[in-house]
């Protein structure tokens, strides 16, 4: 543990919050399991209060992704809450989002993308906010813990380890809100090894890779593998069933097991005449 997270640690034994986000995925999965063994070792009398927070990109998600966010929560034993846009609550959900930009604005393209990730902004990052403002209306600090890794990508690995949450921070309510990012350092191998420490210490992605060849040899997941099926299934991540920044690989897996939204998607991409990804179909992706 570094001085800076240490500082943090310091906090929040003596009532800073902890928020936790999870999305299903691996690194969100590790970063719940580190933050909560450190913060069970904390003066219960003390310590502020430890929560799971998910955003639903409704529509648009793995449907095992909530359900192993739930089990996650059973697991740890502590609070978990969802949130999701403000559609949803009119019984829309993210394609038709996408829809609605698509008519307002037929002269542009209604996806996300890696240069405009509104997905992530109105989608996560946004009700989230709107959560923390209202579960902490004022005299709080709050640790928003977000499961980033700087080897991703290049734009990762430049996030600092902290910062200032502005949308939910409010100074004149003595509310101070930050994104923290406990895993920044984590390899791939440190997330693996770190989920499977109790069945092959040390040996997280051999064990991954023996779980994704069962599946490929038996067509079924092992009975013992705890983790989102998508892993199982071969995915290198997981975020949404068909995100638009994911890999080919990634994408086949959406598309052959969840066809309702490619096909949704397809339907789109002939309504606006834009493509989903950049310079493609979804339906050229190989599967």
């Amino acid at each position: 543990m570094n001085d800076h997270d240490f500082t943090i640690w310091s906090h929040i034994e003596k009532g800073a919050h902890l928020l936790v986000s999870v999305s299903g995925g691996k690194d969100s999965d590790c970063m719940s399991i580190l933050l909560h063994d450190r913060w069970s070792q904390l003066d219960p009398a003390t310590r502020g209060r430890f929560s799971l927070i998910h955003a639903d990109v409704a529509g648009f998600e793995w449907p095992q992704s909530w359900p192993h966010c739930q089990d996650m929560a059973d697991r740890l034993n502590v609070p978990i809450f969802k949130v999701a846009h403000h559609s949803v609550a009119k019984g829309k959900d993210f394609l038709d989002e996408v829809e609605r930009k698509m008519i307002n604005r037929p002269d542009a393209p209604p996806w996300s993308s890696s240069a405009c990730r509104w997905c992530t902004s109105d989608w996560k990052r946004g009700p989230i906010s709107k959560w923390i403002r209202n579960a902490f209306p004022r005299d709080a600090i709050v640790y928003s813990a977000i499961g980033l890794r700087a080897e991703e990508s290049p734009a990762r690995a430049k996030k600092p380890r902290s910062q200032i949450r502005k949308t939910a921070t409010a100074p004149t309510k003595n509310r101070m809100v930050y994104d923290w990012h406990p895993i920044l350092h984590y390899t791939l191998e440190d997330v693996w090894n770190e989920l499977f420490r109790d069945t092959a210490p040390n040996f997280g992605l051999e064990l991954l890779h023996w779980h994704q060849e069962y599946y490929q040899a038996v067509g079924e997941i092992h009975p013992d593998y705890q983790y989102h099926p998508a892993y199982a299934w071969g995915n290198e991540r997981v975020s949404c069933a068909c995100c638009v920044l994911a890999n080919e690989n990634d994408l086949a897996n959406g598309i052959e097991h969840e066809p309702d939204i490619f096909n949704r998607i397809v339907e789109l991409e002939k309504k606006s005449g834009y493509t989903f990804l950049p310079k493609k179909s979804i339906t050229e992706v190989k599967r």
